[in-house]
């Protein structure tokens, strides 16, 4: 989730939308003061705040709000109760309007006969407003800090220089419920002073690189949390092997190989849309299971449809193909998650395994491998084979809830 206030509100929809991090910073050496700024004649304020909207609008592509790839929220002030109101839905443009409608510089913003104000005057970092949104983790950005002492010239200065004072101590107030916070040196760079963008994206750019140990150690997988994607897998495939070998005897070898697909497709949809560590090792741990029903029966399956003289060349490609992914999946997937993120891997592996699921479905109708069944089926043993092979991985390593990543961190500005 992204929450943003003010000129926040501004950065956050732009990104919230689905930009890419190139993307987003070669956007702000095109921009120029009139591309956001229309001036008005002194009445509640100097600028009007249309082309602002327009200039989101466009950026955005009309998209609304509920619509963006990431969900978005803006933080605004209804000037008339004192209250926060925070936009989730609807025009993005309207919304970032009301947002960064800085009292004395832009006209109030009216929507739905509501007038608002800048969100910084009640909530500038939008911490707890993120809190209450349930968000697990907050990073904040707060460019308050380091305001430059000199005296400020002229009427505009004087109130921009009050304003930023007056969110640098509510500010202050809401800082410590974050999380992270990175605090870009910018208080020598003017509100108004688009000249020194660059600069002020390098300033950024700085206190991201130095917020990144905090962030790591709050948020990213530790070594051992991040063993256990693999583990968690092989564990799942050992355990599964055994058990499903013995179904696929009594049920059918065939039947246990189809499902082992659809177990692996419901597997790889999990961990594409995992909210967190946790999530993710369900999904691998689901596709473990998948993987193990495959692996106990396809060489059974070779073995009773292959005439003894071709079973050995069978077994060999089967062997073959199976060592040739763990050689080529390591590199293939590093460049799938260089150029497409990580999610690609499951969601290509998902795919693969719909795919060989339709042709097992059109190629084997009709067929069947089976041995007639011979005693009940051993479930105690089957849970105790099971308990204890996790027992023993777990005796030795196990990710604790402060290993676990938080895939979705908000960032509050």
């Amino acid at each position: 989730m992204v929450f943003g206030t003010s000129v926040g509100s501004l950065v956050g929809s732009i990104d919230a939308y689905g930009y890419s991090a190139q993307q987003l910073q070669t956007m702000p050496h095109a921009l120029e003061r009139d591309d956001i700024i229309n001036r008005a004649l002194p009445d509640n304020g100097f600028v009007k705040g249309e082309k602002l909207e327009g200039y989101v609008n466009r950026m955005v592509r009309d998209t609304p709000i509920e619509k963006f790839r990431i969900p978005f929220h803006a933080v605004a002030t209804d000037i008339k109760t004192g209250e926060e109101f925070v936009f989730g839905t609807g025009n993005a443009g309207m919304a970032v309007r009301a947002s960064c409608a800085i009292p004395g510089i832009f006209k109030p913003s009216r929507i739905s006969g509501r007038t608002f104000s800048d969100g910084g005057i009640v909530s500038p970092l939008a911490v707890d407003i993120a809190r209450r949104y349930r968000a697990d983790a907050v990073i904040a950005v707060d460019i308050s800090s380091g305001i430059a002492p000199a005296t400020p010239q002229g009427m505009v200065e004087t109130i921009l220089q009050s304003v930023d004072i007056m969110y640098a101590k509510i500010a202050a107030l809401q800082l410590p419920r974050a999380d992270v916070v990175i605090r870009p040196a910018v208080g020598h760079i003017g509100s108004t002073d688009f000249i020194r963008k660059g600069e002020a994206m390098i300033e950024g750019e700085k206190a991201a690189r130095a917020a990144m140990p905090a962030i790591q150690a709050s948020f990213s997988l530790t070594a051992v949390a991040l063993s256990w994607v693999s583990l968690v897998y092989l564990l799942a495939v050992a355990a599964s092997l055994v058990p499903f070998a013995k179904l696929a005897d009594r049920l059918g070898r065939k039947r246990i190989y189809a499902w082992s697909w659809v177990v692996v497709v419901v597997g790889c949809a999990l961990a594409v849309f995992a909210p967190s560590a946790w999530v993710l090792y369900v999904a691998r741990a689901v596709q473990g299971v998948g993987a193990g029903m495959s692996a106990a029966t396809s060489p059974a399956i070779l073995t009773a449809a292959f005439p003894p003289e071709e079973r050995g060349k069978a077994l060999g490609i089967n062997i073959g193909a199976t060592y040739a992914g763990l050689t080529v999946g390591p590199v293939l997937g590093g460049v799938m998650t260089g150029s497409l993120g990580w999610h690609s891997i499951f969601v290509f592996t998902g795919l693969i395994s719909a795919a060989t699921l339709v042709y097992v479905i059109l190629e084997l109708r009709g067929l069947e491998w089976s041995e007639p069944a011979q005693g009940a089926f051993d479930f105690l043993g089957t849970v105790l084979y099971i308990v204890g092979l996790c027992s023993l991985c777990l005796l030795y390593t196990s990710p604790s809830p402060r290993d676990r990543t938080r895939s979705r961190m908000p960032s509050s500005a």
